[in-house]
Formats: structure tokens, sequence, C-alpha cells
């Protein structure tokens, strides 16, 4: 029997709070692309010609692995049977169908992340789409109304052969954020919908708590692509995840962020992307350490007009999933890691920008708690920092 997940990996998993799938016995994650394969021209027409646009689609996955045979705009899914076969392994069908035997669907592992999601049903049981759940931690584990009475109840079951069940950390959550699902005539929710067929728009939980607030925790929303926290007794989704391998920020700690020779840019060790120390009109100062000048704020049309006059060597303006990857959502006073980007603006413009009701907004990270928001791209008055970044020389 070919079965996708070896026990002594299982053994050693941890429910880090944040978490972060791993390339095995590299020390590296590997992040998901936003799916987003349109972008918006200066008429605020959408279009499917992007190489120049210095936007999101123009650039990753979604460009360049954009295979729609195992998931949509550069994701990559595999299904798998609740015996913990892959489809088309052993006895697992290779088109396996939603369902509470063996060989029926009950799992969806991500081949880019190494991470393993719950299909959720739609049968009115623990794993149905439609239940909700509050989030109020251990002392909660014996009420079915919350997510540690679901955790515990699936690795009971041993869902597609896995004891390890947990909630997922913020960062994992947002990696099956489909900000692409947002741009006009695509499906909703924003996800991918051939793999995540039962989805609903709305909030999901994470393991996060809040460092501000006890009482809240972080959630993603599945209908807007909004990172953010809530009062952890509301009933909210669930999708839980399980990973092969233990890996995350708390581990790597100080050495994640290397600088380079002449310290104007640091490299992450765990995305291998390679950031500018200091956003876009400040200057490096090595004498100092530190970032000297103000940075200069752009609106969407701006910020793409420099993109695009600045992009040798690479750089660009970076997509809504990587620039949330720079917050520790650990951190109590900012979330950004004050000694690889000193002296830094807290709220930064990510190249992701999506449709609502025919007007564009653009989304960005605000970096005091690790937020995703999003603004009118075309409000002149709502200007903000740029970080470039572009991928990491091996």
């Amino acid at each position: 029997m070919t079965v996708y997940f070896r026990a002594v990996f299982a053994a050693t998993c941890a429910a880090a709070a944040i978490a972060m799938p791993a390339t095995a016995g590299t020390g590296r994650i590997t992040l998901n692309d936003t799916g987003m394969t349109q972008c918006i021209d200066h008429h605020k027409d959408w279009s499917s010609d992007c190489t120049k646009s210095r936007q999101d689609a123009a650039d990753g996955r979604d460009a360049d692995v954009n295979i729609p045979d195992d998931g949509a705009a550069g994701f990559s899914f595999q299904k798998v049977c609740r015996s913990g076969q892959m489809a088309g392994d052993g006895s697992c069908p290779v088109d396996p169908p939603l369902g509470s035997g063996p060989d029926d669907w009950g799992c969806v592992y991500d081949n880019v992340t190494q991470l393993t999601w719950e299909a959720k049903t739609d049968d009115s049981g623990m794993h149905d789409y439609q239940r909700f759940y509050t989030n109020k931690g251990e002392k909660a584990r014996g009420d079915s109304s919350d997510v540690a009475w679901l955790v515990d109840a699936t690795n009971a079951e041993t869902l597609c052969g896995a004891t390890n069940w947990r909630l997922p950390g913020v960062l994992e959550l947002q990696s099956i954020v489909a900000y692409g699902n947002g741009a006009p005539g695509m499906p909703y929710p924003w996800i991918d919908p051939t793999f995540f067929i039962y989805t609903l728009g709305g909030h999901a939980w994470t393991s996060v708590e809040d460092v501000h607030e006890h009482r809240f925790v972080w959630y993603v929303h599945f209908g807007n692509g909004r990172v953010s926290s809530d009062a952890r007794f509301k009933p909210y989704g669930v999708r839980l995840v399980h990973n092969l391998t233990a890996q995350g920020q708390a581990s790597l700690g100080k050495a994640r962020f290397i600088p380079s020779p002449d310290g104007t840019e640091v490299t992450d060790i765990m995305t291998g992307l390679a950031w500018r120390r200091c956003a876009e009109g400040m200057a490096w100062n090595n004498d100092a350490q530190t970032c000297d000048g103000l940075a200069t704020l752009f609106d969407w049309q701006d910020a793409l007009d420099h993109a695009r006059a600045n992009h040798e060597g690479g750089w660009r303006i970076p997509n809504i999933k990587e620039l949330l990857s720079l917050a520790n959502h650990k951190k109590r006073h900012q979330t950004l890691d004050e000694l690889a980007f000193p002296n830094s603006p807290l709220s930064f413009l990510s190249s992701t920008a999506v449709d609502s009701n025919g007007d564009v907004f653009v989304k960005y990270v605000g970096f005091t708690k690790g937020s995703v928001e999003e603004r009118a791209a075309y409000n002149n008055n709502a200007p903000l920092p740029l970080r470039f970044v572009r991928r990491g020389r091996e």
C-alpha cells in the first residue's frame, strides 16, 4: 500500500503558532502564489495581457506554471483518500468522490507547500462546510461547537491516515487564498473551486492568538482575502491542516534574514526571497546600520510606474502573500523585524489588486499588527510606501 506520509515525520510534527510549510530537509518554505491571472490598466479595464504590467499576475507561478490539470493559476493540488493514499495509488481511485469510506476523497495535498488540508463535506457531519466553530482553546476541548473538539475528533478519526491535525497558522491558511478570484468573472469564494468545492466565502480561524488582545484570534477571510483578528467566541469556519515536517519563523529566530555584503538588502532564508532593507525613497546608512530619509508614498499608478522604471536586477513590488510573509504575529509592538528593516514605515502596498463592484482595490499589509487590508487603488489621498523584492540568488 502506497501511503503519502511517513509515520516518523507525523510523530515529530509540531503545531507551531506561526508554522509554515517546509521543503523536507532544507529549512526552506515555498510560498503559494496568489492565483492572479489578470491585471488592471489606467482605464480600469481588466486584461490577461500582464507581462509588462508590473502587477501581481506578471510574475511567479501564476504566469510561469499555470497548468489547470491540478489547480487553477499556479496552484497544484492532489486529492487524498481517507485511507491516506493519494488519488491513483493503491485502492484510491484516480478521481475519488467525496465520502466517508476509506477509498473516498477526504483531504487535499498541496504540492507547492507540502501541506495537507481537510476537505469539507456537505453531509451535516463534523466536516460539513456549513458547520461553524468557536476558537476558545484547550478549555473547550469537550465542547462539540469548538474547534478544539474538532481537532481531537479528527485526530481520533485518523482522517486520511493522520493523527497530527491542527488549526493552521496565519500564513498557512492564507496560502490557499486565491486572490485571483477577486478579478471580474472569476469564481467565488476565493479558493480553488475544483479541489475545495465546499467553502464559504467568510471567516476561517487560525491557531494564532492576537498578542494585543488575548480574547481575539487571527482569521483569514475567503470572500475578500482579508487577514485580521476577532473575538474567539464567535462561530466561524474552520479548515484543519497537517504537515510532514515542523518548520516555522520561531525556530529560525534571528538568523532568518541574512544581509548582503553592502547591507542594502536581506535574504529571507525562510522563503528564499531577497528584500530591500529600506523603503523606496530611503537610503541605507551602513555606518549607522539604518535607513535614512523619508519613505516616498505612492498611489497605485505611481507605484506601477516606479516599478517599471526600477526593475533592473529583478526588483518588483511584492504580491500580498510575499508581503505578509514578513509579518511575525508573535511580536507585540510591530510585526516587522527591526534589525532586518530598521526605521521602517509600518504599511506597504502590494502588487495585488482586486475588483469590488466595478471599483479597483489594492491589497496592503499593516505591519503594526500584520493584517491584510485594502484601499481604493485610484484614491490619491491614501498613498502608501513600497518595499521591493526579488527572487533570491541560490
